[in-house]
């Protein structure tokens, strides 16, 4: 008998940690961003309509009146093109210091403080996915176990490979994703196993060790390629078990992931502008939720 392995926590708990340092980093650099921009534009408390009488190279040529009723024209950085009228906001002790709506600070700092409620925003919903994830399958194993035939089903859809389980003799034949587990790897069948829950959560007590759900029970036939367990396990399925339990394999597998994360990248600066640095931020945020993602739903190495 094999001692319980929560296998699917260390999993999940790891690729939640990368997730979160990631999403840490990034928020402290934007934190610095929005504190230097915001250093810069504090003395810019005046505010005046203006007009733009031209623009080019980066720079726009702005025409306001002062609070001292005084006429000027001075040349401020923009991002883009400006819209004549707008507004101005300049440094009552010094009114050549100047910015517009789309000059790089006020850019800047706008940009990080976006970028900052979509890392708080992430972090909740990574958390709470996890959470609502720990507590629901925690209950499973407070009910009463039944003996049933059952079978895994390892299932290749596009990218991503997982573990299924299929009770033998319910018509129609139920099926419930499970968090991946080297056992499964050598699991007979059918094979006859307690299975605790008879909601739409479902878990597996197999060799002394607990299988739980990564998805609800179904009778709709899963997409993608199916390949049943041989009906006695042989030596090679052992070796494949052993090959891939430690979690380094898991995540080698679950890289093919992150081949999309640059390109969200690149479209992510397409909306929103910012260069490389925002698109590095874009990549490496999309290819740490890749990795989650993929941990989530029960992402099969075998």
């Amino acid at each position: 008998m094999r001692a319980p392995g929560p296998r699917a926590l260390r999993h999940g708990g790891l690729t939640t940690g990368v997730v979160l340092a990631v999403l840490a980093v990034l928020a402290v650099v934007n934190l610095r961003t929005v504190h230097t921009t915001g250093r810069a534009l504090a003395p810019l408390t005046a505010r005046a309509s203006a007009t733009v009488t031209a623009a080019a190279d980066g720079r726009a040529t702005v025409t306001f009146t002062g609070g001292d009723g005084r006429a000027r024209t001075v040349q401020v950085a923009v991002d883009g093109v400006p819209t004549s009228p707008t507004t101005v906001a300049y440094d009552p002790a010094d009114p050549t210091r100047v910015v517009l709506p789309g000059s790089p600070p006020v850019v800047s700092g706008d940009r990080a403080t976006t970028h900052l409620a979509v890392l708080v925003l992430l972090v909740v919903v990574v958390l709470g996915v996890g959470l609502q994830r720990i507590l629901t399958r925690a209950r499973l194993r407070r009910s009463a176990p039944r003996l049933l035939r059952v079978r895994r089903v390892r299932q290749q859809h596009r990218l991503l490979s997982r573990s299924w389980i299929e009770v033998v003799g319910t018509t129609p034949v139920q099926r419930f994703p499970v968090y991946f587990d080297p056992v499964l790897v050598t699991l007979a069948s059918p094979a006859e196993v307690a299975v605790h829950g008879t909601g739409a959560l479902r878990a597996l007590q197999v060799d002394g060790g607990w299988v739980y759900p990564s998805g609800r029970v179904r009778t709709a036939e899963p997409k993608g390629r199916l390949i049943d367990n041989p009906s006695r396990p042989d030596t090679g399925a052992r070796e494949r078990a052993a090959r891939s339990a430690p979690l380094r394999r898991q995540l080698q597998v679950d890289g093919v992931l992150l081949a999309p994360a640059p390109f969200v990248g690149i479209f992510w600066v397409l909306l929103d502008g910012g260069g490389v640095p925002v698109w590095l931020g874009a990549t490496l945020v999309t290819a740490a939720l890749a990795l989650w993602a993929a941990a989530v739903q029960g992402s099969d190495p075998s």
